[in-house]
């Protein structure tokens, strides 16, 4: 019985050929219109921070003239707030309506009824799946239009002086 033993330029040509299937296979195997099933992601809700200031500029959740816990924000007579983080100073509210003017009850206490009123922008669904689904374009408290903070956290905040 005799052995073959191969030629070392097959061995090599073998070697080659295998690597640049493997290669071909790999390249060819990734679709490059893929895209992430946005079905599948879970994102985060839009949101808005509310901060409420005198004329001095205090905040007045910090100096407890109103309780964090006792503030309702609704639209629609569903609740859009946070009411049970004592943590933070704002006010959050989750971002929920149609495009153009949507309005906000910000109950404050027993006795003390505001209203904010949210010109919302629809986005367009882009690449991200994640992307805010509004644009906030104006934004009033009271009938008194309110600056838009946005910075680059992609938190918007409204400061209100009352």
């Amino acid at each position: 019985m005799t052995h073959y033993i191969a030629h070392p330029l097959i061995k090599n040509l073998k070697t080659k050929l295998s690597f640049l299937g493997l290669t071909l296979l790999f390249i060819f195997s990734c679709d490059n219109n893929s895209r992430t099933d946005c079905a599948t992601v879970v994102c985060a809700q839009q949101l808005l921070l509310i901060e409420l200031v005198n004329e001095e500029g205090v905040n007045l959740i910090t100096n407890e003239t109103y309780s964090l816990e006792n503030i309702v924000v609704s639209k629609d007579d569903i609740q859009v707030n946070d009411s049970g983080n004592s943590s933070t100073e704002t006010i959050i509210i989750f971002i929920s309506g149609m495009e153009g003017s949507n309005t906000y009850e910000v109950f404050l206490n027993d006795s003390e009824t505001d209203i904010l009123v949210l010109n919302l922008r629809k986005n367009s669904s882009g690449s991200d799946c994640c992307s805010p689904p509004f644009t906030i374009e104006k934004a009033t408290y009271n009938e008194t239009d309110i600056e838009i903070i946005r910075k680059e956290s992609a938190l918007e905040r409204i400061r209100v002086v009352k």
